[in-house]
């Protein structure tokens, strides 16, 4: 990948996270081809809130070494099936640990000066891994679905992504963490030159 693509793609995001306003937000039509993708990322990093959570209640730190590199293996080995090259997998995996991390991070920061969340925390060995463990399914099938896309030119998959990510996000009702974090699970997803 070239300086100039790295910065285009990496601006571009930026720009998605940055512009807040809500022309900025404006709905566009849907993007079958990236739509399950991105719903599957973005349900990745609502459970990311409920993750902190968990770790709140039971004094935990954010890093899990093991448990990351368990997954990691795990993506890469069950990449094939789902068509998907295993180093592709392991590098968007790997962002997706990254934006829940940094949701984590933020969220526990949060609370550790304004007073802990309300309610109740889920179990993250009972509740959570299973939700994870499903959505790593639906992420690794989203990405076999995105492919056409992802393998276009930089320019013009970031231009689709971009596009599909704010109309995700706006649905979603993403808040600025969740955009930064959006942005951090969608680096380096478009494989093209």
């Amino acid at each position: 990948m070239s300086h100039y693509s790295r910065i285009a793609l990496s601006g571009a995001l930026s720009l998605l996270v940055l512009l807040g306003t809500a022309r900025a937000w404006a709905r566009t039509p849907g993007d079958p081809a990236l739509d399950p993708l991105l719903h599957a990322v973005i349900e990745r990093l609502h459970v990311g809130d409920e993750v902190a959570r968990a770790k709140w209640q039971s004094h935990k730190p954010v890093e899990d070494t093991a448990r990351e590199q368990a997954l990691l293996a795990e993506v890469e080995r069950q990449a094939p099936a789902h068509g998907v090259k295993p180093a592709q997998a392991r590098q968007f995996f790997e962002n997706q640990i990254a934006a829940s991390k940094l949701i984590q991070s933020v969220l526990l920061d949060r609370w550790r000066r304004g007073g802990p969340p309300p309610g109740p925390a889920p179990d993250l060995v009972k509740d959570l891994r299973p939700r994870l463990d499903r959505l790593t399914v639906d992420l690794l099938d989203g990405l076999a679905q995105a492919a056409p896309i992802t393998a276009l030119p930089r320019p013009a998959c970031a231009a689709r992504v971009i596009r599909a990510a704010r109309e995700q996000a706006h649905q979603a009702h993403l808040d600025k963490l969740h955009r930064a974090a959006l942005e951090q699970a969608l680096h380096g997803v478009c494989a093209g030159r």
